[in-house]
């Protein structure tokens, strides 16, 4: 399974502020360790949304609307991501928990999320419609069920 941490924007990141040394340094250590163990698949930074475009698509309206950031509301968007592969979520989990203060001041935040991509997606519903076993994949719905309501937020 596939998952991606996508690492929220802080008005030191929009800014184009680079973090302390200290933490640039325990970034590139989490990524190595994810890297010797075989789940990382790619990790990126982004630019600052002042170099972005948001392209829209309003209703009743044939044309996009091509707009220049920089976009406000630094928290909604992306900073970096860092995308993994792992055998389900507890293991992603466990991975994310290990990634250090993306923000590096207490405030960082990191959002983690199931990848599906499409063919995935169409074959993994082809499969459960088809599979004579339906208790084995709603075992499986429960136990993710039950972690996720383990989770305190």
């Amino acid at each position: 399974m596939r998952f991606i941490l996508i690492i929220k924007a802080t008005c030191f990141s929009e800014a184009g502020v680079n973090g302390k040394r200290e933490l640039a340094e325990a970034m590139d250590a989490f990524h190595a360790r994810l890297a010797e163990h075989g789940v990382l698949v790619a990790s990126e930074r982004l630019t600052p949304s002042a170099s972005g475009i948001r392209i829209s698509f309003p209703a009743q309206q044939a044309e996009a609307v091509v707009q220049p950031g920089p976009f406000d509301q630094a928290r909604d968007l992306i900073a970096a991501f860092t995308v993994i592969e792992v055998s389900d979520l507890e293991e992603a989990v466990a991975w994310a928990k290990q990634m250090p203060d993306p923000n590096g001041y207490g405030d960082g935040q990191i959002e983690l999320r199931q990848l599906a991509g499409y063919e995935a997606s169409v074959g993994a519903a082809a499969e459960t419609a088809a599979s004579p076993d339906l208790p084995v994949f709603a075992a499986k719905l429960k136990k993710d069920a039950i972690f996720f309501a383990s989770l305190s937020i």
